[in-house]
């Protein structure tokens, strides 16, 4: 299964570079979205960091996690 996920940045930071890992399939990007191939089933995990080049910015990287389940 092939699902995309999406991240965003609430603030109004410039220069923007997202980095993405992926456990239990396979995906990556460098923007801010990812497609992901799911694997067999079972625990999965998309991570998304977003991170900042200004440098006025405080709160940079940040990251963000979301767990899946994958079902057969």
């Amino acid at each position: 299964e092939v699902a995309t996920y999406s991240a965003s940045n609430d603030g109004d930071a410039a220069d923007l570079t997202y980095a993405w890992a992926v456990e239990g399939g396979t995906g990556t990007s460098t923007t801010a979205s990812c497609e992901v191939t799911w694997g067999s089933a079972g625990p999965g995990k998309v991570t998304c960091t977003i991170s900042s080049t200004e440098d006025t910015v405080t709160d940079s990287p940040v990251s963000g996690e979301l767990d899946v389940t994958i079902s057969a």
